[in-house]
This record gives C-alpha cells, structure tokens and sequence, in this order.
C-alpha cells in the first residue's frame, strides 16, 4: 500500500441525496431466507449494472470498515464466505454472534471497484490496522482487499494508526 493513501481523520461529507440513492438502489434488504436474499440481491445489482456474462459490477467507491479481528463487510475470519470466488453476495451465519444472519458481497465485487476507502477509529484497532497494510501475506479479510484496477484509501484516526511505521 502506498503511504500516500493513508490519510488523517477527516470528515467526509456527502450530499443527502446520493447516500439516499445508494441506500435504496444497494439496500441489502430481507426478501425471505437470507440465503434466498443473497441471490435476490445479486441479481438486483447485475440487472442495475447490466452486466452479462462473467462481467462484474463496479462501484465508484466502497467505504469499509474494521473489525478489530480484521473483519470488514461482514467477511470474517476462517468463514467460507471470504473464500468466495463466484458470488456477487452471500448469505454469513455466525453461530457466535447477536444478529448473526446478515447478507454481504464478496471480494470478487469488492475488489473490483474504483476506489476502496477504508475508515478505521481506535486503537484497539492499531495492531489489525498495521497488519493489513504492513504484512504482504495476511490472511485477514480486510487484508484480503485488493483492487483489481483501482484505489485502495484509508482514513484513520490517530489510535488506528499508532502502530504504523512512520514514513
């Protein structure tokens, strides 16, 4: 990662009405199992894209963030969904967690983007944060977001980015 691409904690500020047409036309809403939501909701973006083939969709921006176990778009670690190479979306069930049945894209999707940004704040985060842009081999799903074509951004506060060699 270059280091030029990480920047201060800033304010991003974005017109009302553009994150209301993200949340309408991108909403991963319910519509029935979440399995049966993943499909719908794959579909939904090849037909907003009109895509054919094995073409993919591609966001102008994808704003992430963090887990501090290195999760990010609910890709968690050692699950079958961050090993996802076909699938636009997917169904996650964690047994361990509240809320656990929830919808995500995949790295095929995410990766294909533009631009990534990724907003991590604090520093219970600063070591998972230093492994994913320092380490080249991580295993971690965050570390796992690598543009195809694109830009990689992160916007860390200061105890994210404690951990970071100084440059």
């Amino acid at each position: 990662v270059d280091i030029g691409c990480i920047l201060s904690f800033g304010i991003l500020r974005w017109p009302r009405r553009a994150l209301l047409i993200i949340k309408r036309l991108f909403s991963s809403s319910s519509y029935g199992t979440k399995r049966s939501s993943a499909v719908k909701y794959e579909k939904k973006l090849i037909s907003f894209f009109k895509i054919s083939g094995n073409a993919l969709p591609q966001f102008d921006l994808i704003l992430l963030g963090m887990g501090e176990d290195g999760h990010t778009a609910s890709l968690f670690p050692q699950t079958e969904s961050v090993r996802e190479e076909n699938r636009l979306a997917v169904a996650v069930s964690l047994n361990n967690k509240i809320n656990n049945d929830r919808i995500t894209i995949t790295f095929p999707l995410i990766n294909n983007a533009v631009n990534i940004m990724f907003l991590v704040t604090g520093g219970n985060k600063a070591r998972t944060v230093k492994e994913v842009i320092e380490k080249k081999n991580s295993m971690l799903p965050s570390a796992m977001v690598k543009p195809e074509n694109g830009r990689l951004f992160f916007l860390l506060d200061e105890g994210a980015g404690k951990l970071l060699k100084k440059s």
